[in-house]
């Protein structure tokens, strides 16, 4: 099976998605920065830096949102369950509902893809739009470089904010 197939078969993975209705978020949360400790948020940065999304549905299953490698890019993709199991998690990640995400049915799922791989999923969920991409934050002397088609999952609550970043990467 080549990679485009193999893109394919999980934008169809994701198009399953839609209908079902979502009760709770969870996910291992990336810290943007470990200067003075970790640090998991900051007001330049957009979105929530993730090893993994875990969505639970009204039915009790869950799917994990992940990436992979496909050669040297990154995409997204659906799992039963994260790889790297449960985890114990602590430094510079940490396991935590994601609350602010939200809940209901997913009446709209779109994913794109891009080098390859699945690099973009938008979601619509209960009125409200998510964007999820592949990617990565780095806190450089700089400032924050924002990279696309690397090993995170990026969620933004206003994905329109995804469009003004400096993209850098594929």
């Amino acid at each position: 099976m080549s990679e485009q197939q193999s893109a394919q078969d999980k934008v169809r993975e994701f198009g399953g998605l839609q209908g079902r209705r979502v009760v709770a978020w969870s996910g291992v949360e990336m810290a943007l920065r470990n200067s003075a400790g970790p640090q998991f948020t900051d007001p330049a940065v957009p979105c929530l830096q993730l090893l993994m999304v875990e969505l639970t549905f009204d039915d009790d299953a869950r799917l994990v949102i992940a990436t992979y490698q496909a050669g040297d890019v990154w995409g997204l993709e659906l799992e039963p369950e994260h790889r790297e199991g449960t985890g114990n998690w602590n430094g510079i990640y940490r396991r935590r509902a994601l609350r602010e995400l939200p809940v209901g049915p997913i009446e709209h799922v779109a994913a794109f893809v891009e080098a390859g791989v699945v690099a973009r999923v938008d979601l619509t969920v209960d009125g409200t739009p998510l964007l999820l991409l592949a990617g990565e934050v780095y806190d450089e002397e700089a400032g924050w470089k924002f990279v696309r088609l690397d090993e995170s999952v990026l969620v933004f609550t206003e994905p329109q904010l995804a469009e003004k970043l400096p993209w850098a990467g594929a």
